[in-house]
């Protein structure tokens, strides 16, 4: 994992993230055209060593139309920090991946900023596992 700590002090750098492309190919899944989720959760499981971080934020691909176009967005919400040991945090992602072209586009980014340490602390954040569970709608008719 890269240090996703920006070098100056309190400021998200946008420059400086990991980017996670899922890849999905819903057909490969069985994911039809048509099909609508009815649950998409998304959890990590990171650590942050100590409070030296000032925001820890995570952003979304969020699409907008069949053809994969859309848009960054930010989760609104600051990630909290873990200085003790690895935990969760789940985030609900439902109103944004409903559809099969929403799974196939989706990526995430995450982005984090120094708080009052040195540049060369060699603080960081550490992710040790990011999933996506998802729960498909039942479209059966009434």
């Amino acid at each position: 994992m890269h240090n996703l700590l920006s070098s100056t002090r309190g400021k998200i750098n946008t420059s400086i993230y990991q980017e996670l492309d899922f890849g999905i190919k819903p057909t490969a899944h069985g994911i039809r055209p048509g099909d609508t989720f009815c649950n998409a959760t998304l959890t990590i499981i990171y650590y942050t060593h100590d409070a030296s971080y000032t925001s820890f934020k995570l952003k979304f691909y969020d699409t907008t139309d069949e053809h994969g176009n859309g848009e960054w967005k930010y989760h609104k919400e600051d990630l909290p920090e873990h200085n003790s040991d690895f935990e969760p945090e789940t985030i609900n992602l439902t109103d944004y991946i409903n559809t099969p072209a929403d799974l196939a586009n989706f990526k995430v980014r995450i982005e984090a900023a120094r708080g009052d340490t040195q540049a060369n602390s060699e603080k960081g954040v550490m992710i040790d596992y990011i999933g996506l569970l998802l729960e498909r709608a039942s479209n059966e008719k009434e």
